[in-house]
């Protein structure tokens, strides 16, 4: 609702869903360098990240949700995050995109957890399964 209402907002979140998307087309290095800037970021705007990691927690939902047929219930509605949609519910089994699902979850707790940030979106970044979307 908050993201209809300032499209400054809209803007970002698609920027945090193209981060993503470019991270799970990368290399395992190129993950490791995002999880490196999203660590610095951390130490200055946590808030920030969390954003990002719940922008991507809505992306996979909606992975999810295009994998059992239910398109109506997505979020991501601009043309080309529905092509990556696609191409990812095509490319990783339900079961692995729930445990994406699970890992972001599990890295926002232990961000405020007080862990080690750079490690906890190092593991992450290589816990999502690549897919070339």
């Amino acid at each position: 609702m908050s993201a209809a209402r300032d499209s400054g907002l809209f803007e970002q979140q698609q920027t945090y869903a193209r981060l993503l998307v470019e991270a799970l087309g990368g290399s395992r290095l190129d993950r490791l360098v995002r999880a490196r800037q999203l660590s610095e970021r951390w130490s200055s705007q946590p808030e920030t990240v969390r954003d990002t990691l719940r922008v991507w927690l809505s992306w996979w939902r909606d992975v999810v949700l295009v994998q059992l047929g239910l398109l109506s219930r997505i979020v991501h509605l601009e043309s080309h995050e529905q092509t990556a949609l696609n191409a990812a519910a095509e490319q990783v089994d339900t079961l692995a995109a729930r445990s994406a699902l699970l890992a972001i979850q599990q890295t926002l707790a232990d961000l405020d957890t007080n862990v080690n940030a750079r490690l906890a979106l190092d593991l992450l970044l290589l816990r999502l399964p690549p897919c070339g979307v």
